[in-house]
């Protein structure tokens, strides 16, 4: 289970870092299908090392659940950590967290 935790922290540290020039985004779709529709919208930001961000998916019949993360890096030492939390559409949580290192 820890081997699968420390891939996902590597995935959104890279994932974030990729994105860190950009400081910060906003974006928002929606899908519709002929009955119903879904919606996502994400946001996040980069500031000395640590970038957050976070993702709503709503569909149908008001059901959501929301991703939010971040990652702090250290370019000195060339480590990172980070967390993520997931809610799903009936209240549960997931935490995840993780460190790479050079």
């Amino acid at each position: 289970m820890t081997r699968y935790l420390s891939i996902s922290a590597i995935a959104l540290a890279m994932s974030v870092t990729a994105i860190a020039e950009a400081n910060a985004w906003n974006r928002t779709a929606t899908v519709s299908g002929p009955y119903r529709s879904a919606t996502v919208h994400g946001s996040g930001s980069c500031a000395n090392g640590v970038c957050n961000r976070q993702i709503t998916r709503s569909g149908p019949n008001g059901y959501s659940a929301t991703r939010s993360g971040s990652v702090n890096c250290d370019p000195n030492t060339g480590s990172c950590s980070g967390h993520s939390t997931v809610t799903g559409p009936y209240g549960g949580t997931i935490v995840r967290q993780g460190s790479v290192s050079r």
